[in-house]
């Protein structure tokens, strides 16, 4: 098994919290060096996001998806992705 999947498995076996904070963390090191916000700006972006999501669902523009399901969704996906 490829680290990435050990490490997926793990994780998926965390709270939602706990991954909550994982991901938090794994988008936060997305940021090119030196472009780095600060932690108002950052709930500020990500408040107005929720905002934004908030709207597309109750205007039917965006359908839910329970977090499982899209975990399951993942782990399906790497797997095809894994060479033979």
């Amino acid at each position: 098994m490829e680290p990435v999947d050990e490490i997926l498995e793990r994780a998926l076996q965390l709270s939602s919290k706990e991954r909550g904070k994982i991901v938090e963390i794994l988008i936060r090191s997305l940021d090119p060096p030196g472009e780095e916000i600060s932690e108002e700006e950052w709930e500020k972006a990500w408040s107005a996001e929720i905002q934004r999501r908030s709207e597309a669902v109750k205007s039917g523009e965006m359908e839910l998806i329970d977090a499982e399901e899209v975990f399951k969704r993942l782990g399906t996906r790497l797997k095809e992705k894994q060479p033979q």
